[in-house]
Formats: structure tokens, sequence, C-alpha cells
């Protein structure tokens, strides 16, 4: 691995102090899932028993410690947040530094900071989390240490369940050669079984395994995905915009001595997270791929041809992103608006902190907010796609019979 110059050290500081810049100034979504599911386990309730999640627990269990330490509120959220995020920067740096260079690896990580904010990355959901997995992984099955590999897709998929996309290139890298192939399926095996295993018995220890199923697997895995409502299919021109920065691998793929093909099925094992319901910050685990393709590119011999897409498709993607910019800039916290302010203080004025309320048809970030707790349980999100499960409705009117707030 090539040393690092003293101008070198203070160049990657001055783009990650650029990312932060962009994160500080920019919209931040501060989703309310995210504010309302670690308050509740902080304050004694259980994942899927009282609380209905169709998550794996990995990122909102972190998220609680976080806040059992430093409290619940916009400036934690974001603060922790934009942890997961220069940790992204970092590995980002580090993968392509230690695979192609110290060329590659800057232009690898100059891509990724505008790919990352570009895509909705200001704000923490499960796919952000997921995408520092996804490089660790990468970085694993390149570099052969295949139980490493089979734990941090453990650990990913107990992020996320989408991280099961990312089995198309793990097996492929796998079953790449027969030479040695029952120990690279034997290691990675036993790493993710491992985890499953650990991660079954905390199931079982706090009661919930059954609880588990229900949300996360059946209705998370096999309900949620074709719900009314929950499919969300993009416009052309959000598709459009969405895949310009994928443009990038056509060179590298138009030249058959590289293996771009790999890279391109992580990619792709990424961005699939955006189906059924498209958004752009489900695009966070492809970015490092994408902008592993921009430093390749970027720093190779490039003809003539090449140099002139890659100059179109840099000015197509930079006018974008200065749209984006012009939009997002200095905006207000999402969720977090003057109006939904106002309903925080209203609440507060009306409820002591500690005392069971029922918020119907608004973001369950007030909850957080105000210190205040469900009068129903289980508690499950009031969403069309939950409501719609079978005897859910049912036993929320008899909860709240039984638990009236006041």
């Amino acid at each position: 691995m090539e040393k690092m110059k003293k101008k070198e050290w203070l160049l990657l500081l001055g783009v990650l102090a650029f990312h932060f810049f962009l994160l500080f100034k920019l919209k931040f979504t501060a989703w309310p899932e995210m504010l309302a599911w670690p308050h509740f386990i902080v304050s004694g309730l259980l994942p899927y028993r009282d609380i209905a999640i169709a998550h794996t627990p990995l990122l909102l269990l972190d998220l609680s410690v976080f806040n059992l330490i430093f409290g619940v509120g916009i400036w934690q959220l974001k603060a922790y947040t934009w942890a997961w995020i220069l940790l992204f920067d970092v590995l980002v740096f580090w993968v392509a530094k230690s695979l192609w260079g110290k060329k590659t690896a800057f232009l690898s990580l100059s891509s990724f900071v505008l790919l990352q904010v570009f895509f909705d990355g200001n704000g923490l959901w499960f796919d952000l989390a997921l995408g520092v997995f996804a490089v660790l992984m990468f970085y694993a099955a390149k570099t052969k240490r295949f139980l490493l590999l089979g734990v941090l897709w453990g650990l990913a998929f107990l992020i996320k369940q989408t991280a099961v996309w990312f089995l198309l290139p793990i097996l492929l890298v796998l079953f790449s050669r027969k030479k040695e192939l029952s120990e690279r399926v034997r290691g990675f095996c036993l790493g993710a079984l491992g985890v499953g295993a650990v991660f079954v018995l905390l199931l079982f220890s706090f009661g919930i395994f059954g609880d588990f199923i229900r949300w996360a697997v059946e209705f998370g895995v096999f309900t949620l995905p074709k719900a009314a409502g929950q499919v969300q299919f993009p416009t052309l021109r959000a598709l459009l915009v969405s895949l310009i920065p994928f443009a990038v691998f056509l060179p590298l793929l138009l030249r058959a001595k590289d293996k771009s093909l790999y890279l391109f099925l992580w990619a792709f094992a990424g961005a699939m997270g955006a189906y059924p319901r498209f958004e752009f910050f489900h695009f966070q685990p492809a970015l490092p791929f994408v902008a592993f393709a921009a430093g390749l590119v970027f720093s190779s011999k490039k003809g003539v041809l090449v140099k002139n897409f890659l100059a179109l498709l840099s000015v197509i993607f930079l006018v974008a992103f200065g749209r984006f910019i012009q939009r997002d800039w200095g905006m207000d916290v999402r969720f977090y608006e003057a109006e939904v302010r106002e309903v925080v203080s209203r609440v507060e004025s009306y409820v002591p902190k500690g005392k069971k309320i029922y918020v119907l048809n608004y973001w369950d970030s007030i909850y957080a907010f105000t210190g205040t707790l469900p009068s129903v349980r289980p508690w499950i999100p009031h969403l069309p796609w939950y409501m719609e499960e079978p005897g859910v409705q049912e036993g929320l009117v008899s909860s709240l019979e039984e638990d009236k707030p006041e």
C-alpha cells in the first residue's frame, strides 16, 4: 500500500471537510422512524413485540445506544448520520487506495462525495449503513477473506434485508474457480451462519423470535414490497437522472481486458434497493461502486472518443448537481418544519413528559420530540400497508379502549 504524503493527507482532509460543509448547508432529512423507534426502545419497548418494524434491527439498536448516551433530537440524529457518512468516505478512499492506488482513490472519493449528496444521502436510513457494509464486503471479496466476507454479509443483512442482492456478486466470486471452492464456501457460510446463530439466540432470549418472523420476515419481505401504496415507480425523468452516473461504467465494460462486469454487478446489487419503492436515497449502497468506476476511468489512459464521452457525462451530471444544490441549499429540516415544531410545542403544553398519547395520521417523531409514549401495544405505524394487515385495526381499537390516552 502506498504511503501518504503530508500534502495528500491535507487533500484528503479537505475533501472530507467539503463533504461535511455540503451536508451542513443542505436540507437534512429527519426520517420520523429514526427518531421514534430508538426513542421507544430506549424507553423500554421491545422491537417487534411492542413495535411493529418491517426492517432488521442492527442499525436501530446501534442508534438506540447512541440516543441512550446523548439523548434524542435533531442535532443528535445529524451527528450520528454525519459520522456514518464520513466513515463511508474514509472506507471508499481506503479501499480504492488499497486496490488501485492513490490517484484512483482521490478521484473515487471526489466522485463519491458528489454522488452521495446528490442521491439524497443527507439523512439516516437503512440504505446508508448498508452501503458502508457493501464497501467492506467488496474489499473482503477482492482480498479473498471469505470468513470475514460471511460475517460482514450477515451483519449487512441485519441492517436491511436487501443485502440479499449482494449474494449475486458474492456467489460469483465464491464459484469463480473450482480450486479451493469448498474452502471459500465453507468460510463464507461459517461467517454468515455464525452471525445468524447469535442473532437468533438473542431473539429467543428476549422472547421475540415469533414477533420478528411476523414483522421483519412475513410482512417485511413477503407483504410490504407488493403492498398497495408501497410500490412506487419513477417518472421517466427521475429514472434517467438516476442512471446518468452509471454511464461511467461504459468505457470500462467496453474494454474487454478489464474485469469491470464484476464491479458493475456490485453496483447493480446495491441499486436493487430502489425497487419496488423508487427513491434516490435507496441507491446509496450502489454509489461506492459507481465512484470506483469513475476513479478507474478518469485515472486511466483514454482515447479521444472516451475523453469526449466523459466530458459530456461530467457536464450533464454537474448541471443536474447544480440544480439539486440550488433546490436544497439552506432548506429547513425535512419532517421538522415550522408546522411540525408548532405541533410539538402544542403537545408539550398539553401533555406532561412520560404520559401516553396516540398520534393519528401524523409523523411518529412527535413521540420522540415530546418525550411521550404511545398508548397502544403493540405500536404499529399508521400507514396503509401496516393498517391493512389482518387484525391490526381491530387490535388497535381494542388497545385504545383498554388504555385511553387523556
